[in-house]
């Protein structure tokens, strides 16, 4: 059972609405035969970047983090394994901070203090600057999947 933080449920409280509006977009545009890119919502504040990429394994891959959006992420088609901790059960930096992407990338301590959410087509999970994701994963070992999936980017 994963567990909501007091502080993330203070910014879900604070943030109910910008949530709301990305929700009522999804609900509202069929992306699923819209090509990968930007999809504008409005402006800077909120806008949604849909995605097709193949699942790897686990290990192949690093957590990411952003400082300036929240993410919602919707799943198209396919599914993943997404994993989640806080920052301070990731290792140290391996790509800095970059503020026009809005993502820094960490090294894998390999522990296991990480929740492991499994998202399929219709799902969404939403990740506040503080969580470190891991993102594109196999939902079975050994199986990779298409995956089309569309984040919206909610300004904080």
């Amino acid at each position: 059972m994963i567990t909501c933080p007091v502080q993330s449920y203070h910014k879900l409280e604070k943030y109910k609405t910008p949530i709301r509006q990305a929700l009522q977009f999804l609900a509202q545009y069929d992306l699923r035969e819209t090509a990968p890119g930007r999809a504008e919502i409005d402006g800077d504040a909120m806008f949604a970047v849909v995605q097709a990429y193949h699942t790897d394994e686990a290990a192949a891959l690093q957590y990411e983090r952003h400082d300036a959006y929240i993410d919602l992420q919707f799943m198209l088609s396919g599914k993943e394994k997404i994993l989640v901790c806080d920052r301070a059960d990731v290792g140290p930096v391996s790509v800095p901070y970059d503020a026009a992407g809005d993502i820094v990338f960490y090294e894998d301590l390999e522990r296991e203090a990480a929740a492991e959410l499994c998202i399929c087509q219709g799902q969404y999970a939403v990740f506040f600057p503080e969580d470190c994701h891991k993102t594109r994963c196999n939902a079975i070992v050994g199986v990779c999947e298409n995956v089309k999936k569309v984040i919206v980017k909610i300004k904080v």
